[in-house]
């Protein structure tokens, strides 16, 4: 087994005995399997579809919790805050309370959470989970490694530099199981149902590398327009370059162009994501 660094994960924790009755009308994902004891990944939205934030949610004893990109959290929390008044539900930021972690081992089951005496180990599938706990973790990776492992698996999540920007099946989240199309209404439901009936997503998620850094949120280029930007970036492996997670329209291949501090840098985009 190998533990690893994460880097900007917050949490945001609700209380209250309709906790997950209010946050069932603002999520993506049913929430059904995780009062039943497992996990899921999911998003809020706004009126236009346009995902606030995304997450990944559990329940640790009473408590509901979505791990999330931490500077999402008191915003998440003053975006929901208008529509909780009426639900005796509570939100707290617990991002100084809980502390995330990654871990590879071997034969993870995907959504399963396993109670430790720290928290909770939340299973991705295939060699890894996500550590969430309460005493700090001796981590063995940083947090580039994790981040890289994440580009690879397809995740990005949302961030300040996104928010507000894409709909759930841009960042292909309808494929991980992160949009449910039959549960009940929730804010901006129509529109990212209307977008999956009549398939008019136009942009979607693709695989990238480049040979200098790119950061995250930078805009893309055709060369003659802006037609896309980079949703997810890590330092490759080799040291030199990064690996990305980027958002363009749909058929996207070749090569981008990037602007970034050092100047103009060429991404090349390798593949889509869950949409082969």
């Amino acid at each position: 087994m190998t533990t690893y660094a994460t880097h900007n994960f917050g949490m945001l924790r609700l209380t209250g005995p309709d906790a997950i009755k209010f946050l069932q009308g603002y999520t993506t994902c049913d929430l059904a399997p995780v009062t039943a004891g497992g996990a899921s990944v999911g998003a809020i939205c706004n009126l236009k579809g346009r995902m606030v934030t995304s997450f990944r949610v559990a329940l640790f004893e009473t408590d509901v919790l979505l791990r999330m990109h931490r500077a999402l959290v008191p915003e998440t929390i003053a975006f929901l805050s208008k529509y909780i008044v009426f639900s005796k539900a509570e939100m707290h930021d617990a991002s100084e309370q809980w502390l995330v972690g990654g871990l590879t081992t071997t034969n993870v089951q995907r959504d399963a959470v396993k109670p430790m005496d720290t928290g909770l180990e939340v299973g991705l599938g295939g060699d890894r989970a996500e550590l969430w706990s309460r005493r700090p973790i001796e981590a063995e990776e940083d947090a580039d490694a994790w981040h890289r492992l994440d580009i690879y698996a397809g995740l990005a999540w949302i961030s300040p530099e996104t928010a507000g920007e894409y709909l759930p099946q841009m960042f292909a989240y309808d494929a991980l199981g992160a949009v449910d199309f039959e549960k009940g209404c929730y804010l901006g439901q129509e529109i990212v149902a209307r977008a999956h009936f009549r398939g008019t997503i136009k942009r979607r998620i693709y695989r990238a590398g480049s040979s200098a850094e790119v950061p995250l949120g930078a805009p893309l280029s055709d060369g003659n327009r802006e037609i896309g930007q980079v949703v997810a970036s890590a330092p490759a492996a080799t040291g030199q370059g990064s690996e990305l997670l980027i958002v363009g329209p749909a058929e996207t291949t070749g090569q981008l162009s990037a602007e970034t501090a050092a100047g103009t840098t060429t991404v090349t985009v390798s593949r889509s994501i869950h949409n082969e």
